[in-house]
């Protein structure tokens, strides 16, 4: 049977109708988690697209609500249109459905005015008094309830009589019938945001059944910001195109959203009811966000902005005085600049052209924009300017438009004086976008054409390009050492810390090392030399095993940095950040890629230290126990497209990237994914290897894949290998790590010698004693051993490893029939995982199943809940040795609420008596637990 919009059905259910609405046989209300999310806005029916997207990101938040309600509580979703809360709602109301519990649905504000005749709040009202059970009601788009029907729903909830569950449109106009429901603690309420980066990839790869290229999965979060239902329309219009196709497994996107496009018309619906100046400055920001906000063009239409930014179609993003507008979704642009008609475009382009030049060109970024503008509308501005935006526009790292750039100007026949700077900038461009053989050629030609000695900056270029894009190692070396010999004394100078890199590129540290130091010798302490030198040389340091070296020397002129250029500041940042991890000092590193993350926004552009910048955070993420936050960046990384000119390593970075993505993935236990992305890792290095020093990164992450995907001989051979090889390039603090890996898995009685000997080699505060620490203290089956590293990994912020080395202590202690201290072992290592974003390793859980007693206690879980604020009290008292009757008398309680609190407390903390209870709280506070501590 099917109802229509406000009518009752028998059986207690409603049909769905209304905004949106299906049409759905009234036994099937809710969609389940093979229908689409959301419905058609156009009132037909579901997208066809759309009809297979499984609810498959929002599992956390469906098992949230659904336990809310059924522990008797209401639920509002609130979120912006098209997150997806219709889907949740429905779903929400199926499952619950399913378990037998009466469900009512409603698309308001279908059938819910109570002064019509047959209204459906009013039959449902009368309805629900004739049942035992509150019956569980579904409102979508409760914010269009007129006001009769926001308070009795208001008191249907109020009395108990229903539990609902309501979806709300944020910064929509709602009765205060609705918003006081949860104002008044009566319903719980949900705010659901866009989805990241991950939930996106884990939307798409549920939905077509595979692994999503990362450029891919990056160009569809930028241009759907996450939203739910623009995702899946983009999806289902590139699926229908053709151009989202699968290549060995893994899908790729193609194509462009198009004007005449399902998706487009989407979008031309959201926007349809806009005023005339609304229309003229959403396109505007259209064809050239950011857009200041002070430009005239646009405060002569203010009115218009803070409309369409009420609305959230236009966002304001402030940097101190500067306001710059830009459209909510980027899919906005890309739909209006393609439909917009062609006189019309340029007659916009050329006015804000105008409108930027009459400012002054005052921002570094002010002539590229305008000298892009009028190109797109067909003028072409004078050859000087060409050359000017250009060279900014490298600044900015926009390299594709510096190649435009270039290229007309070559073609408009500038003098061969300008050529001069042409060509250097061109090379740099085709190097940033990974045409590193293409570079090779222009830098060549320039070379030969020159009548003088090249400038040391395009030499550097030049030997960065061959051996870091091309692995031409010998013939960058050449290329310097004549240099070298050719250059002016000052110039000469500068060139050492290249040919360094070239050699930290061939994993020769120690002898790049010893060349930085002689070449600054002498050296001001704050020359461009020392300046670049500095930064290399800690990192050098910190492979050898002298990370605190390494950060004494950073220390000695961190003084100056305020004053140091992005390209000297950012590495030696990064540096800091290397160093500090490598000593333990977790929250130093973080405090260093803060500082980054500030810089980095601040310039607005990528440098080439970007990719660099990102790998030292991922690991710092990944080590700190943050491996979803990792997932997110890398594949953001990984999807980024081009680099900045002169981009350092060229693809062996790339590779890099590939690799601790595939980590990443390893360790999040996406095994298959992460098996394809290292071998996609290893092809990005060639046929030869490519660079020794992304090399042997690149097999450390294949190490931990192998490892965490089962493969764990392989893992071992490739661990026993490569510590040998990373030993013969002076890298000692790595080859202690890949030990570390093969002990893991189940050599460590074979690398606990090795290990041993490594760490004397290495300066004492350094995190790799305590991986040897681990390896010998699982050679031993030693678990007070194995709580102490646990204790020293944790204090060094490295908790994955510490809540495995926890729970491998639980096991060994365990196996000593020592089963009360195991237990309580397992409970630390369980609040340690919980502090996660990742599950512990397959090896250590195996191991821990296999020796766990069979008491349901015992498992490594998370904790029973957290203690209540009371509980933490009475716990706390009795801790300390105070009797029930003390206690009671405390608290002016009863002895009996004071025994039923330290039950519930003995069953949350997974203790039996008093003794354990003194011991379990010891053990929280020393790793960090503070909230099962008692309030003071």
């Amino acid at each position: 049977m099917t109802t229509s919009p406000g009518q009752v059905d028998p059986s207690g259910r409603l049909g769905v109708g209304g905004r949106g609405g299906t049409g759905e046989p009234a036994g099937a209300v809710a969609v389940d988690r093979r229908r689409p999310w959301p419905a058609s806005p156009t009132g037909g029916g579901p997208a066809i697209s759309n009809q297979i997207w499984p609810l498959a990101a929002r599992d956390g938040e469906l098992a949230a609500v659904v336990g809310a309600v059924r522990r008797g509580a209401s639920v509002v979703l609130v979120g912006e249109p098209g997150v997806g809360k219709t889907r949740l709602l429905r779903a929400a109301l199926a499952e619950l459905e399913q378990t037998g519990e009466p469900v009512w649905l409603v698309d308001a504000p279908h059938g819910t005015d109570p002064d019509r005749p047959g209204s459906l709040l009013v039959t449902l009202a009368a309805h629900v008094d004739a049942r035992e059970r509150p019956v569980v009601l579904g409102i979508d788009d409760a914010h269009l309830l007129e006001s009769g029907s926001a308070a009795m729903v208001h008191h249907l909830v109020a009395t108990g009589r229903v539990r609902l569950i309501a979806a709300v449109c944020s910064g929509e106009y709602q009765h205060r019938g609705v918003s006081r429901l949860w104002l008044e603690r009566l319903a719980e309420r949900f705010d659901l945001a866009e989805f990241g980066e991950n939930e996106v990839h884990t939307m798409v790869r549920a939905r077509l059944g595979g692994s999503v290229d990362a450029a891919t999965l990056t160009r569809l979060h930028r241009l759907t910001r996450g939203n739910a239902l623009y995702l899946c329309e983009l999806v289902g219009h590139a699926l229908t195109e053709g151009t989202f196709g699968c290549d060995e497994g893994v899908w790729r996107w193609s194509g462009q959203v198009t004007s005449g496009s399902r998706l487009a018309d989407l979008v031309r619906l959201r926007l349809a009811e806009l005023e005339p100046d609304e229309v003229e400055l959403v396109t505007m920001v259209a064809l050239a966000e950011p857009l200041e906000a002070d430009l005239p063009v646009v405060a002569e239409l203010s009115a218009a902005a803070e409309s369409l930014n009420r609305r959230r179609i236009v966002v304001a993003d402030g940097t101190g005085r500067r306001v710059a507008l830009r459209l909510n979704y980027p899919l906005y642009s890309e739909v209006l600049v393609d439909s917009l008609p062609e006189l019309t475009a340029r007659r916009l382009r050329v006015r804000l052209a105008a409108a930027i030049e009459r400012t002054g060109l005052r921002r570094h970024t002010d002539l590229p924009r305008a000298v892009r503008l009028r190109l797109d509308a067909g003028q072409l501005p004078a050859p000087a300017d060409l050359i000017e935006a250009a060279q900014r526009a490298a600044d900015t790292c926009d390299v594709e438009f510096v190649e435009r750039l270039c290229r007309l100007a070559v073609a408009v026949r500038e003098p061969a004086l300008a050529r001069a700077r042409i060509e250097p900038l061109l090379a740099r461009a085709l190097t940033g976008q990974g045409r590193h053989a293409e570079a090779e050629e222009v830098f060549r030609r320039h070379h030969d054409r020159a009548q003088a000695q090249l400038p040391a900056d395009v030499v550097r270029s030049r030997a960065l390009n061959l051996a870091g894009g091309l692995g031409q190692i010998e013939q960058a070396e050449a290329l310097l050492a004549d240099a070298q010999a050719a250059a002016h004394p000052d110039e000469a100078a500068t060139l050492p810390a290249t040919r360094a890199i070239v050699w930290l590129f061939a994993d020769r540290v120690p002898p790049a090392l010893t060349l930085m130091r002689s070449a600054i010798a002498g050296e001001r302490a704050d020359s461009p030399l020392v300046r670049e030198a500095l930064p290399l040389m800690a990192l050098a340091r910190t492979e050898l095993g002298d990370a605190a070296g390494a950060l004494h020397l950073l220390d000695v002129h961190a003084g100056a940095l305020d004053r140091w250029a992005d390209r000297h500041w950012l590495p030696h940042q990064l540096a800091t950040a290397h160093a500090c991890l490598a000593l333990g000092r977790s929250t130093q590193s973080a405090a260093a890629l803060r500082e980054v993350h500030t810089r980095l926004t601040q310039t607005g552009g990528r440098t080439v230290w970007n990719p660099l910048a990102v790998l030292v955070e991922a690991r710092h993420l990944r080590l700190c126990g943050q491996a979803g936050e990792a997932l997110e960046l890398l594949r953001r990384a990984c999807g980024s497209g081009a680099g900045p000119p002169d981009a350092v390593g060229g693809p062996y970075v790339r590779a890099w990237l590939r690799a601790q993505l595939a980590g990443a993935l390893a360790e999040t236990g996406a095994h298959a994914e992460a098996i394809l992305g290292i071998a996609a890792a290893r092809a990005l290095c060639g046929p030869d290897g490519g660079l020794a020093v992304v090399r042997g990164w690149v097999a450390i992450e294949e190490i931990v894949v192998f490892a965490h995907a089962g493969d764990r001989s392989k893992a071992v051979a490739l661990a026993l290998q490569w510590a040998d090889t990373l030993l013969a390039a002076g890298r000692v603090t790595r080859a202690v790590e890949v030990l570390h890996v093969a002990a893991r898995v189940g050599v460590a009685r074979a690398a606990a010698a090795r290990c041993a000997a490594l760490v004397a080699r290495i300066g004492a505060q350094d995190v790799a004693h305590v991986r040897s620490a681990h390896v010998q203290a699982l050679a031993d089956g030693n678990g007070d051993a194995l709580l102490e590293v646990s204790r020293r990994f944790a204090q060094a912020g490295l908790l994955p490893l510490a809540a495995e080395a926890a729970l491998q202590a639980a096991v060994a202690h365990e196996e000593r029939g020592e089963h009360r201290r195991g237990r309580l072992v397992r409970r630390r290592a369980a609040d340690l995982a919980a502090r996660c974003q990742g599950p512990l390793p397959p090896w250590v859980c195996a191991e821990a199943e296999a020796g766990a007693p069979a008491t349901p206690a015992d498992g490594l879980a998370v904790p029973g809940g957290e203690l209540t604020p009371r509980e933490r009290e009475v716990a706390g008292f009795a801790a300390v040795g105070l009797s029930n009757r003390e206690i009671a008398s405390r608290l002016v309680v009863s002895v009996r609420t004071v025994e039923n609190h330290l039950q519930r407390v003995y069953g949350k903390l997974g203790v039996l008596r008093r003794t354990d209870l003194a011991l379990r709280l010891q053990d929280a506070s020393a790793f960090g637990r503070t909230s099962d501590l008692p309030l003071r």
